[in-house]
């Protein structure tokens, strides 16, 4: 009896204790499954946008109307030496370049045809110095890839589609990539500006199409600004200023393309975000969107980020990202 009663104690003993392994080791696989890591940003993943021509609309006295983009700044030489070498130098290793051949004079807007633009008033020169300051970039700051940020349909490429000046419209639209280097640089991509304007079955639509298919064999995607909203934009990744995406783009993104790039650049990003910057930058490291941080925010004296390292900034962001968001 004692012994009967012995041995069966001990098969209860087992018992509990095999079925608490059991239960622990059910609960650590479930915690395996549900487990998330905190989220992270890589140095090399943080964007800096640089505005080399303004928007559409901007003042006619705005400096970076003038010339066609920086020639009367010093070129595309000093602005790579004063500017880009020491963000390099930093550990930024994504550069978006807004713009790159300024607004045409006579209408003062962002152009998709603006090499075409360029080569009508005489300044095909900008072009030639435009590609030479790409090839330097991929000569001197190896792992640096540069997004070029270009303009939308305007009206001369419209009066030529509806004149029926087809040809005329074919050049233009595709100018960038005809009277350019830029499609053979492997370290250069491509963000078009108010890509969400181009129809369905528009002309302009396949010219992005094309260029994406292109450029994906090189291993990079293309961008439409602000976020995919038409049927043939759907699996596109995107860029977008954040003050738009704050206001009123926000719920689309959630179901949008994941590879977005939110750009950080005005007063109006810092008031979307009540004035903090890394609140901002940390829901980008949430989301798994590429922040872009503007060229002159240190200018502005308002740059939480100013003389930081690209490693730097990481650091901090992934510290910020890792503890509950102050908002939705």
């Amino acid at each position: 009896m004692t012994q009967r009663f012995f041995v069966a104690a001990t098969l209860a003993i087992l018992a509990l204790v095999l079925g608490g392994a059991a239960s622990a080791e059910r609960e650590r696989s479930a915690g395996a499954l549900t487990f998330q890591p905190a989220p992270q940003i890589a140095p090399e993943d943080i964007a800096i946008f640089w505005p080399l021509g303004s928007s559409s609309g901007g003042k006619s006295d705005n400096p970076l109307n003038q010339g066609f983009g920086v020639n009367t700044r010093g070129g595309f030489d000093a602005w790579l030496t004063q500017w880009i070498k020491p963000l390099y130098n930093k550990g930024f290793r994504r550069l978006i370049i807004h713009n790159p051949l300024g607004n045409d004079p006579a209408t003062n807007s962002m152009d998709l045809d603006q090499v075409y633009d360029a080569y009508e008033h005489g300044r095909g020169w900008n072009v030639a110095e435009f590609d030479a300051m790409l090839e330097r970039i991929g000569r001197e700051m190896p792992g640096m890839e540069i997004i070029v940020y270009i303009g939308t349909r305007t009206e001369d490429i419209a009066a030529a589609s509806n004149e029926g000046r087809q040809r005329d419209h074919l050049i233009r639209s595709a100018s960038m990539f005809l009277f350019t280097k830029i499609l053979d640089h492997e370290h250069v991509t491509i963000a078009f500006d108010a890509a969400m304007n181009y129809e369905d079955d528009s002309p302009e639509r396949y010219l992005v199409d094309m260029v994406r298919a292109y450029k994906r064999r090189q291993g990079h995607e293309v961008y439409v600004e602000p976020l995919p909203s038409r049927a043939w934009e759907r699996d596109y990744s995107w860029i977008a200023l954040e003050r738009y995406y704050a206001r009123k783009l926000a719920m689309v993104a959630r179901s949008a393309a994941p590879e977005g790039i939110r750009i950080f650049n005005t007063p109006g990003d810092f008031k979307a975000w009540n004035n903090d910057a890394w609140a901002w930058l940390s829901d980008c490291v949430r989301k798994g969107h590429t922040p872009a941080l503007g060229w002159d925010l240190g200018a502005r004296g308002k740059s939480p980020w100013a003389g930081m390292s690209a490693a730097q900034i990481a650091r901090r962001a992934s510290a910020e990202a890792s503890r509950p968001a102050s908002r939705p």
